[in-house]
């Protein structure tokens, strides 16, 4: 098995699911099952705030599928003219499942309308190994997402989480903010690490949360 049973009950007490590998399956890395808060860190540390991701774990059904959104906003962690509390720096529509795997469907800056991609970007197959990569042509522009293998966790976390795995995501349009870059994720948790193209600093989670267990189920 890639991945295994990867995960330890966190610092902030949810106990998220673990699941049980059959072979490669990736989908899993990107869970949104239950009302789930991740926060994470960047390592450029002339930012003055942190970045809270949050989905509800209300699907819309877009295309036929459980489509989810998290949104990515402010935490304030000091004084600044620079720094507006819970403001929204973008939003991100994703979806997960065993079928076909991961896509992104839609992103918006700030509180500016969703930008929708027609056909969905494909990051993940349901199943792939390393250098795998998948092309989408959409929204005017040619995406890449390759799978660039496992590597130590990017976290800000006391815990033991052997691997994450890595996706690079790359695109000949502008400068795809904010899907282009390197993600790392982990089974049941999600994103647990992420360095948008452009940025200077990588995000690395310090904290998850679940609303209620029951929710992390890992059903979604």
């Amino acid at each position: 098995m890639r991945f295994g049973a990867l995960l330890l009950v966190l610092a902030s007490g949810c106990k998220p699911y673990v699941p049980s590998f059959a072979g490669e399956d990736v989908w899993m890395m990107f869970p949104f099952d239950g009302q789930r808060t991740w926060e994470y860190i960047s390592t450029d540390t002339t930012l003055p705030y942190k970045l809270l991701a949050t989905c509800d774990g209300q699907p819309e059904k877009i295309g036929g599928k459980n489509v989810y959104t998290v949104q990515y906003a402010t935490d304030c962690v000091s004084i600044s003219d620079t720094c507006v509390p819970d403001e929204v720096q973008y939003q991100i529509r994703w979806s997960s499942d065993p079928v076909d795997g991961v896509f992104v469907h839609a992103f918006s800056l700030g509180d500016d309308p969703f930008t929708d991609f027609d056909p969905p970007l494909q990051i993940t197959s349901d199943t792939e190994k390393r250098d795998d990569a998948y092309t989408t042509s959409t929204g005017g522009a040619s995406w890449t997402s390759t799978d660039a293998g496992d590597e130590a966790c990017p976290v800000k976390l006391s815990v033991e989480w052997p691997e994450c795995a890595h996706w690079n995501v790359a695109t000949d349009g502008d400068d795809g903010f904010p899907i282009a870059g390197d993600w790392w994720t982990v089974a049941g948790n999600g994103v647990a690490g992420y360095q948008l193209a452009g940025e200077t600093g990588q995000w690395q989670l310090s904290d998850f949360d679940c609303q209620t267990d029951a929710d992390c189920d890992g059903k979604w």
